[in-house]
């Protein structure tokens, strides 16, 4: 959680909102990064610059009550029309160029992605969370796995507002060595609580419940360097 400093000023120059969650890794972020130049990025900053992408359906009877408590943020002296307090965002990572994403027929083989293999690597990472005031959990993590037939990440917002809905944002990367370019899916999962027919258990476990919400919407891109190349690297 990042403190009045030199990356609290770029946090507030940059963004529009009158508040941030409780808990910002300023400092955390992942990159990948093509040999040839251009990247993938992960980090806060630019997770949290996409809240408020969407419309902010969410109407809790404590919703009024929690922002009118962070009134005398320094935020809050900034004018904000229809202030998503749930800091959903619709970040789906930061591409720089050279690399470009285009649609694609192809599709991350999950099933693949199960069957056992050495792990290299993993590491989850988080960027910001914030427990709503006790209303639930709203939480923005990635995570990446490395084996030696490639590499596999996972970037979610999770969103849990008690007793009214659950939401998971989801895109996926995965490289498989030997093949060009990085898939990329993007899907957006949402629930109200009183339709979901799973115990209340699976409720807080957002690497179980997404299973069974409901599908939004998806997209299916690849990421490609504008000279094909299909060496890639993976930096924490």
């Amino acid at each position: 959680m990042y403190k009045k400093n030199k990356i609290w000023t770029l946090y507030e120059s940059e963004l529009k909102l009158p508040s941030v969650p409780d808990m910002v890794f300023a400092k955390n972020k992942m990159i990948i990064e093509h040999e040839n130049g251009g990247k993938i990025e992960f980090n806060a900053l630019d997770a949290l610059k996409q809240v408020g992408d969407s419309p902010h359906d969410i109407e809790v009877a404590h919703a009024k009550v929690w922002q009118e408590a962070r009134s005398e943020c320094e935020f809050s002296k900034k004018v904000v029309k229809n202030y998503d307090w749930t800091f959903s965002t619709s970040y789906s990572g930061t591409l720089c160029k050279p690399l470009v994403s285009c649609d694609t027929d192809e599709r991350i083989n999950l099933e693949k992605l199960k069957i056992p293999e050495e792990i290299l690597f993993y590491k989850e990472i988080f960027l910001y969370e914030d427990e709503l005031d006790d209303n639930g959990c709203t939480r923005c993590t990635v995570k990446v796995r490395v084996m030696p037939s490639g590499f596999f990440v996972v970037l979610r917002h999770y969103l849990r507002v008690d007793h009214v809905l659950i939401r998971v944002n989801d895109t996926r990367l995965y490289h498989e060595k030997g093949k060009e370019g990085i898939l990329q899916e993007t899907s957006s999962r949402h629930s109200p609580m009183n339709k979901l027919k799973v115990d209340v258990t699976t409720y807080k476990n957002p690497d179980v419940i997404w299973q069974y919400l409901s599908l939004i919407k998806e997209k299916f891109c690849k990421i490609l360097p504008q000279e094909a190349d299909n060496r890639t690297s993976v930096h924490i």
